[in-house]
């Protein structure tokens, strides 16, 4: 059972209390599904704190932006690739369900015609479905100031679940974003950050250490 608003709003007045954090990023799974959360982002704002979303897009309706935009400092979007073949062999969605190119304008329209300070942010997953994908000129034809995190997909086998299938290696990770942003990845642990017309592109190479995260069920996990 997932935990009500009340039960929300105390780990967010405790986390505040203990941790000072400097905002809340609300993820998934898929946080629209939560029947509350316009009002847990309400909640959020209304202690002066950043708050963003992560969500694929699939329930991001026009409505629900112009009711809660404006309560949020950015909104993320999942996007692995534009072609819905690629989305469906990666188990992303069911064939004629994904988010298309021409309604994601759409909603980075409906985003900045109604809170111009909202960031809007693109993250996607390189594994062995999308790696040979072109993002970037799609990406930089929408018009609007865009953040595009890469990420190389992380392999986890735990409870009879594993992803190993979809691994890449180092190689054809910096191939993806060489193809994309034509630059090449030098050996660092640092974030390579890419700035190019509408584009600040961010790789991240090893993620590890970015958040305090809490389960839906209010469990806290490393």
């Amino acid at each position: 059972v997932f935990l009500d608003i009340d039960a929300w709003k105390k780990i967010v007045d405790n986390c505040v209390e203990i941790l000072s954090p400097h905002g809340f990023n609300i993820a998934g799974g898929e946080p629209l599904l939560y029947k509350d959360l316009d009002i847990l982002i309400r909640y959020i704002k209304s202690k002066n704190l950043y708050c963003s979303i992560i969500t694929n897009g699939s329930l991001l309706t026009n409505d629900w932006i112009e009711n809660n935009v404006k309560y949020l400092d950015c909104i993320g979007i999942s996007i692995d690739s534009f072609n819905e073949d690629v989305l469906v062999n990666m188990g992303c969605v069911s064939k004629s369900k994904g988010l298309t190119y021409e309604r994601l304008k759409e909603i980075c329209h409906c985003i900045k015609m109604n809170n111009p300070k909202c960031g809007i942010k693109i993250n996607t997953v390189v594994c062995n479905i999308n790696k040979e994908q072109e993002m970037f000129k799609q990406l930089n034809e929408i018009g609007y100031p865009l953040k595009w995190k890469m990420l190389k997909m992380k392999e986890f086998q735990k409870d009879g679940f594993e992803n190993q299938y979809l691994s890449i290696n180092d190689f054809e990770y910096h191939d993806f974003v060489k193809r994309n942003l034509g630059v090449m990845i030098e050996k660092s642990n640092k974030s390579l950050i890419v700035e190019k017309n509408n584009i600040c592109a961010v790789v991240e190479r090893e993620l590890k250490g970015g958040y305090i995260i809490i389960l839906p069920h209010g469990y806290l996990v490393n």
